[in-house]
């Protein structure tokens, strides 16, 4: 896999830390690797990836963190049921 596109001056440390940690949990950082999201945002993505959710619903940018984390809990008990 060719992650050069990482290793970019722009991201900050939280953000580089949300998407080496997807990487390492083999989820599509895609997603979220976008420098309009700040880390909060990334990590409610990264959390969505990986619990099987549709995170499509949220990865908003216009989203903040804290609403994303409740749509993605919202989500995540209705797929329970």
């Amino acid at each position: 896999m060719d992650v050069s596109w990482f290793v970019k001056e722009e991201w900050d440390d939280e953000q580089m830390w949300q998407i080496r940690s997807g990487l390492e949990d083999d989820l599509n950082v895609s997603k979220y690797a976008k420098k309009e999201f700040d880390w909060r945002q990334m990590k409610q993505i990264r959390w969505g990836l990986r619990d099987g959710i549709n995170v499509t619903e949220y990865a908003n940018v216009e989203i903040s963190g804290e609403e994303m984390s409740e749509i993605r809990y919202r989500l995540l008990m209705e797929k329970r049921r």
